[in-house]
């Protein structure tokens, strides 16, 4: 191992450097051997699952915002503070920006309401909340998957349904509900299809991966 004039060894950073451990003098210490810096990572797939868990947690207000050089911050502090989160929403929808963040409609809420109040969950509540809308929104994909349609369904839509099952209301104020009748009557028609609620007992739905069907746990 090299050694300094100090006689004390270096040792390697990871920004390409080696720093003498008694002087604390820095030099360059060239590129490592061990890495292949020509390597071109895949590109990462689309996920729905990880897509709806993102969803939920920026719903469950688990998640920080937009960057702070995004000029949708500029834009909500322009005409903050609001009485209500439709307040926001008509900001956000009036304003010429490409990416509204819609999702991120709880932590705007956090800073821009005149008078916030945290839903009435503990962290090991929210938690446990995440948890059961994960594994309802697996099931879903499983049995869209298994009967082979097309379309899936709205994220938003699926998000109401399941927080509506749960009797769960505190966060319904920060979800941009499905507003158009048709897709949601179509999403409706779409759910009974894949649960085959409309022509067959519950008895014979088929059943989470956590052992309980999904008519059981409440949704039909």
């Amino acid at each position: 191992m090299a050694t300094c004039a100090c006689n004390m060894v270096f040792f390697t950073t990871n920004y390409y450097t080696r720093v003498c451990s008694g002087c604390g003098v820095e030099i360059w210490g060239g590129l490592q051997p061990e890495y292949d810096y020509t390597f071109r990572s895949l590109p990462i797939p689309y996920s729905r699952t990880c897509r709806f868990k993102d969803l939920v947690r920026k719903l469950l207000g688990l998640e920080v915002g937009p960057k702070t050089t995004d000029p949708v911050w500029g834009i909500l502090e322009e005409h903050s503070p609001y009485n209500n989160t439709d307040d926001i929403l008509r900001v956000l929808k009036r304003s010429k920006l490409t990416n509204k963040f819609y999702c991120s409609l709880h932590v705007f809420s956090k800073l821009f309401l005149k008078e916030y109040a945290a839903p009435p969950f503990s962290p090991c509540e929210l938690a446990q909340l995440q948890t059961v809308l994960l594994k309802w929104f697996e099931e879903t994909l499983l049995l869209w998957n298994q009967c082979g349609m097309t379309g899936f369904f709205s994220y938003s839509w699926l998000i109401e349904k399941f927080l509506e099952c749960l009797a769960v209301t505190a966060f319904s104020p920060y979800l941009k509900r499905l507003m158009c009748p048709n897709r949601r009557d179509k999403y409706v028609s779409k759910w009974k299809k894949i649960t085959r609620t409309s022509d067959e007992a519950s008895a014979d739905l088929p059943h989470a991966r956590h052992g309980t069907p999904l008519t059981a746990l409440g949704i039909s």
